[in-house]
């Protein structure tokens, strides 16, 4: 059974470098499925090996900044490449153990372009999964994050319409998967299937500037309704998030010191602005909806979300939505999606500079000045309409080509998620993408 889904981040900046790894790793696979099959002849557990992957380019009109595939990717189309091969690229393998009629194992291997420049595959899955009962079952190990609707499946661009899934709302959350346990329970109703699912665990994942994310106590709880050709999905998401960065933790160390060494109101503000924006261990909560309905030839479908944090921080409060129609004319199915991205309003404490001396006020806006980098930076605001078409031009094999307009929000001082910004690149600014892709299961 093909249960696809991972995460990681993989760029061709050197496209060779990147096609000769997926045929050694392809190569590897062909070996592998010679091995399994004595193995099978040998009375050992049942194992099946398949395999997922995108070969995919984009461009950027806006050459002042980057357009990236996920948060964690360090550069992309635009200023470091006119055409990126990093920002969809990526292959995967996942081998499954049937162990007995109740316990079986999985493990999946993701290669894509990531943090620290690398293709080095890493572990997107690899648990134990027991059935109870036929309907209800245990997945213990490195798990799915099920935030959103494409969770299971958000790293096989095959499964879905677009080049990849609308940011706007995705990268609210992405974090993809997580060590812990999941459980879920499948329930008939008439003729609508409900699917109950709960799942808790942590997981570290390291972004670029030698930064990482701690995420701990990640509490999901899912409910979907299928029912014949339309499904409804309501999910609610709850974690401690934890963020941390050589510049970040000199800044709030900066606001700390002056705070120690500075009396009166400003001394006190650059205290309490090293208390409660240093982000250990703030709560993060997400609330998602989702509906996806097939009308004849038609597809509808889109999501809505909204992400709140418990307390000021330079991580802000985001809504996001996306709606997506397509026509399906045999073989070939264009679509178009709308998608926008907004966060709170955002207050942002300066620490006063009356009655400071010179080189006191110098340093307190710096500071300031320094605060405001990740609040504008966290504090995505963008809107985009897509135009896209998907050819399955053979079995298991989909050709895709989109047209994204994507804005920035003129005034907000946020780059939305464009980043690596560069003199040039003012808030409001357009960028138009231009993606092709072959993706394919095996």
């Amino acid at each position: 059974m093909l249960m696809f889904s991972s995460r990681r981040k993989l760029i061709a900046r050197t496209p060779l470098t990147a096609a000769s790894k997926a045929v050694a790793v392809l190569l590897m696979a062909n070996g592998i499925n010679t091995q399994l099959a004595y193995a099978n002849e040998n009375h050992w557990p049942e194992l099946s090996l398949h395999g997922f992957g995108t070969l995919g380019a984009t461009h950027s009109s806006q050459d002042n900044a980057d357009y990236l595939g996920n948060f964690f990717q360090p550069d992309g189309a635009g200023y470091t490449e006119s055409v990126a091969f990093s920002v969809d690229s990526k292959l995967g393998l996942q081998l499954d153990a049937q162990i007995n009629n109740r316990l079986s194992a999985v493990i999946q291997l993701v290669s894509q372009y990531q943090y620290d420049g690398s293709y080095d595959p890493k572990t997107e899955w690899a648990y134990l999964n027991y059935e109870l009962t036929p309907d209800f079952t245990i997945r213990v190990g490195r798990i799915v994050a099920p935030t959103f609707m494409e969770s299971e499946t958000r790293l096989v661009a095959y499964t879905y319409p677009w080049m990849r899934p609308p940011q706007e709302l995705y990268d609210v959350n992405p974090i993809t998967n997580k060590d812990g346990i999941d459980l879920m329970y499948r329930l008939s109703l008439g003729d609508a299937t409900h699917t109950l699912q709960a799942s808790y665990g942590e997981i570290l994942k390291r972004f670029y500037g030698n930064s990482e994310v701690d995420v701990s106590n990640a509490l999901h709880f899912v409910h979907s309704v299928e029912y014949q050709s339309t499904l409804f999905r309501l999910s609610y998401t709850s974690l401690d998030l934890d963020i941390r960065s050589p510049f970040l933790n000199d800044l709030f160390d900066g606001f700390r010191d002056f705070g120690a060494s500075t009396p009166g109101a400003a001394g006190q503000q650059a205290l309490d602005i090293d208390s409660q924006f240093r982000s250990d261990n703030s709560q993060y909560t997400i609330f998602a909806l989702g509906a996806r309905h097939n009308l004849g030839n038609w597809l509808f479908r889109g999501e809505w979300t909204r992400a709140d944090i418990n307390r000021a921080t330079f991580v802000s409060n985001l809504k996001a939505w996306y709606v997506t129609v397509g026509y399906q004319f045999g073989a070939i199915m264009p679509y178009i999606t709308a998608a926008h991205l907004k966060p709170d309003s955002l207050y942002t404490p300066d620490i006063p500079l009356e009655g400071l001396t010179e080189t006191q006020a110098q340093t307190a806006m710096a500071l300031n000045a320094n605060l405001d980098i990740p609040v504008n930076a966290f504090a995505f605001h963008q809107e985009s309409l897509t135009a896209g078409v998907r050819w399955d031009a053979l079995a298991n094999v989909a050709v895709k080509m989109q047209f994204q307009h994507l804005r920035t929000e003129a005034g907000s001082n946020s780059s939305g998620r464009l980043v690596n910004p560069h003199p040039g690149f003012e808030p409001g600014d357009n960028a138009n993408l231009f993606s092709l892709s072959v993706d394919f299961v095996f």
